[in-house]
């Protein structure tokens, strides 16, 4: 019995030796391969904050955002801020250049649209501005368009500078796109857009003091010639105008052959046959905005302005005068005005 027994636990042994054996024997489960270790994700760049300006600046979400990134608007206007115009000037170079606009843009066109009151419709739609300073870069002719208002896209398309431009042209915007009765091209829209610039209106944005413009050479000539305006230490607009137009037309020994931006828009030299036979097309903005002024002053403005979709040769019919006539009596006044107001001519 205890044999068998013996027996059996030793067959018992020898089964679990084996099967022990047998379980040896097996592979091991494969190990879990650990992942590889993956490159951590770029850190998002954060963008630039957007600077604070008069008016809020907000992102363009438009078809034209890449080339158009910000949008700013007034009352008056919406801005289309060029991401190529940053890049050339410098972003903060070009932000500060906008805010300093910006202040006295809402005022000007204000003032512009209080003047032609009379003429418009009640709803006047804000009006687009673009910057293009790269359209003109590095063109050092004065008689590039700093800025040019296109009534087909009703948009201004500004390349550089403001105050001789910008408000010029939504003058320009106003009457061609938002008078009751749309302004005749050449001497009418010129001549109002002029008057009302140089004349009618403050144009802050011309007389801004921290314009690089006033450097302290020009205020010194400008003081000189008695068209600085010491109040707002600035340049005078109405004053420039009065000045710029008698050099043209009075100062007949120095203003022969000289390039002069024409009312027909286009550019050409002044002549002796100019000097003495002046027309509607050939004389040059500068005298046409003085013009208007003496016309102004003379017939009044309802008188002029009632009939800005009319022709020249008209004036005859409605100013008793033709332009001939209206020239020279404007020659004499002008040359008094500047005169009367300590203007110098060297």
């Amino acid at each position: 019995m205890k044999t068998v027994r013996r027996s059996l636990a030793l067959l018992l042994g020898l089964l679990l030796i084996l099967c022990c054996a047998a379980c040896g024997a097996q592979e091991p489960p494969a190990a879990t391969e650990t992942p590889a270790a993956t490159e951590p994700p770029a850190a998002t760049e954060t963008p630039e904050p957007l600077p604070a300006l008069s008016y809020p600046l907000e992102e363009n979400t438009g078809s034209d955002a890449a080339s158009y990134p910000y949008i700013v608007r007034t009352a008056n206007a919406i801005w289309y801020l060029s991401a190529a115009d940053m890049e050339r000037v410098g972003r903060d170079a070009y932000f500060e250049w906008l805010d300093l606009v910006l202040k006295d843009q809402e005022a000007d066109f204000d003032d512009a649209r209080a003047v032609l009151a009379p003429w418009l419709m009640e709803e006047i739609p804000p009006v687009a501005i673009v910057t293009d300073f790269c359209a003109h870069a590095g063109e050092d002719t004065p008689f590039c368009d700093s800025a040019q208002y296109s009534k087909a896209q009703r948009k201004i398309r500004l390349y550089h500078g403001t105050g001789r431009a910008l408000l010029y042209e939504y003058v320009r915007y106003l009457t061609f796109s938002c008078a009751k009765r749309e302004i005749s091209p050449g001497f009418y829209s010129e001549g109002v857009s002029e008057y009302v610039s140089h004349f009618a209106c403050e144009n802050r944005m011309l007389r801004m003091p921290s314009r690089e413009f006033w450097r302290e050479d020009l205020k010194k000539l400008y003081r000189e010639i008695g068209v600085w305006d010491e109040e707002s230490d600035s340049m005078d607009p109405a004053l420039d105008c009065l000045y710029e137009a008698e050099i043209v037309r009075a100062q007949t020994a120095a203003n022969i052959g000289v390039l002069y931006r024409s009312v027909s828009n286009g550019v050409l030299t002044r002549t002796e046959e100019i000097n003495q036979h002046p027309s509607v097309d050939n004389i040059s903005l500068e005298e046409l905005g003085s013009l208007f002024a003496y016309l102004v002053e003379t017939y009044g403005r309802e008188t002029l302005f009632d009939h800005w979709d009319g022709d020249t040769a008209d004036l005859k019919e409605v100013l008793g005068k033709d332009f001939t006539e209206l020239y020279w009596d404007w020659a004499a006044w002008n040359t008094e005005q500047c005169e009367a107001l300590g203007i110098v001519f060297e």
